[in-house]
């Protein structure tokens, strides 16, 4: 799955918040991916608990190169455990 394919036509909804990080989900056929959104980050901009993933795009790509791994790990709806390259993002 891509990054096109990850946030086309999703939305993406505020899970929890750790460590002044604002962590979001996105739901999709296959897996949920989840990502954060730093509070230095957000400054006095309003976040949405709910949006079209697109309106988070920086941030998803920002906590994907900030992981500095080549390979994402993601659980899919089934409870499985699915492993992304991050080269084909």
């Amino acid at each position: 799955m891509n990054i096109t394919q990850l946030i086309r036509n999703q939305i993406a909804k505020f899970s929890h918040y750790q460590d002044s990080v604002l962590y979001y989900v996105i739901h999709t056929e296959d897996e949920n991916f989840q990502f954060g959104i730093p509070l230095d980050e957000v400054r006095d901009e309003k976040i949405p608990a709910e949006a079209k993933a697109t309106h988070f795009l920086r941030w998803i790509k920002k906590w994907l190169i900030s992981s500095n791994a080549d390979v994402l790990i993601t659980v899919d709806n089934n409870g499985d455990i699915i492993l992304v390259n991050l080269d084909k993002l």
